[in-house]
């Protein structure tokens, strides 16, 4: 590889954790050009060459600064878990028995008309509040 002394060209630069991300896709592409017999012009090849170095030099930094997970996470409590006791479905499925979109179900959860737990971005909706709203009644929860 040639290492300029001037940069006569415009430039980029790559921090070594980017060329730790890139550098097994780029590894991969320039292996597939080649088995294929494309033409990959040698400074292109050389730019891969060298943000795999950087890459895999960044990642032997990270191996010997970080420590195991296993042992950071051995210091953190378990997460507190609260059962649910009821039975839960989807939006879909509950959309399905009322004959409504999946989209009017969750306004109906975010406004409390039907009893349900929202876990991340996808809502639990509890069975009986669809069976009470059907039948025009309460959820008992």
């Amino acid at each position: 590889m040639t290492k300029p002394a001037i940069i006569t060209e415009a430039a980029v630069a790559v921090p070594a954790s980017t060329c730790a991300r890139l550098r097994h896709g780029l590894g991969q592409m320039l292996r597939e050009a080649r088995r294929t017999r494309e033409q990959v012009p040698e400074d292109v090849a050389e730019a891969i060459a060298l943000i795999d170095q950087l890459g895999a030099a960044w990642e032997q930094r990270l191996k010997r600064t970080t420590p195991s997970v296993s042992s950071d996470l051995s210091s953190v409590a378990a997460p507190s878990f609260v059962p649910v006791e009821w039975e839960a479905m989807n939006t879909k499925t509950a959309a399905d028995q009322l004959g409504i979109t999946p989209q009017a179900v969750t306004g109906l959860l975010v406004r409390g008309s039907l009893h349900g737990v929202k876990n991340g971005r996808t809502w639990r909706v509890c069975s009986e509040s669809v069976t009470a709203r059907k039948a025009g009644s309460q959820c008992p929860h």
